[in-house]
């Protein structure tokens, strides 16, 4: 009787090698996008949406919720997307290029370091100093992208949202942060869950550079925010979140450079830790 052959170990890749960027994985499915959209945030949120799937190729998930729960909601993502590989993006998040993520296996809780860190009178400075937190790994929570599936990713959510019912009774001081950012970095440190942080590009923001955070502003932006930037105009002369988004748009997008593709895949991949 003929004997059935043997699986061909693969070969562990040279670390000398650019990474490996396969489309497909035998250990890991697609990743899907998903945002979380209340009635303010529905102009701007159906436009990020739209470039989501314009540049990312993913399917997107849109969860609907009142303008009252979007940050608890946003703690829930583990129970209400499952066992899951997923991309984050705040309703504010618009792609303005293609975003490279099919180097990214899931291994790794991908995201992006928020500038507030530096600044005196933002809220990433005041928790992380009051709590004790590593500046240099906390991320802003309006992209990031976390694989379910792994328990370590599922015990950020349950531990974000166990702080943040400790501070709800009184158990625990309340941040000065008003939404979610502050439970997920505090989880995150506290369970020492390793997080990848991408370049700026991927989750740029004006206010990094008027806020004497960041000393440029990129030449190619992936991924535009309106983090601070109000739902709706407070003052006159003040923009409000679509308008921002769609002026500083067209003007991020202006063709200054012609990048080959393959060059970006190599560079992208590289942040993603590929075995």
């Amino acid at each position: 009787m003929q004997q059935p052959k043997k699986s061909a170990t693969p070969k562990a890749h040279d670390p000398r090698l650019p990474p490996r960027m396969s489309r497909t994985s035998l250990v890991s499915s697609r990743t899907t996008a998903v945002t979380i959209i209340s009635p303010s945030y529905e102009s701007v949120g159906a436009e990020a949406v739209r470039r989501m799937k314009k540049f990312s190729g993913l399917d997107v998930k849109v969860i609907e919720c009142s303008d009252d729960e979007g940050f608890e909601t946003k703690l829930n993502l583990d129970m209400i997307m499952g066992k899951k590989k997923f991309l984050f993006f705040d309703s504010d998040y618009w792609l303005l290029r293609a975003l490279p993520m099919d180097s990214w296996d899931g291994s790794a809780w991908l995201a992006v370091n928020d500038p507030g860190v530096f600044a005196p009178y933002a809220f990433p400075f005041s928790d992380c100093k009051r709590e004790g937190m590593d500046r240099a790994q906390y991320w802003n929570s309006g992209f990031f992208c976390c694989d379910t599936r792994r328990p370590e990713h599922q015990a950020v959510f349950q531990e974000a949202r166990a702080l943040r019912k400790k501070v709800m009774c009184g158990t625990a001081s309340k941040p000065d942060d008003f939404g979610d950012q502050y439970y997920l970095n505090m989880a995150c440190q506290k369970l020492a869950t390793p997080v990848t942080l991408l370049p700026f590009v991927f989750n740029f923001y004006r206010h990094m550079i008027s806020g004497g955070c960041y000393p440029f502003i990129p030449a190619e932006v992936i991924g535009l925010h309106a983090a601070g930037v109000p739902v709706k105009a407070k003052k006159p002369g003040q923009d409000d979140k679509l308008t921002h988004l769609q002026y500083m748009s067209k003007a991020l997008t202006y063709p200054s450079i012609t990048y080959q593709d393959d060059a970006m895949r190599w560079a992208w991949a590289r942040n993603y830790q590929l075995p």
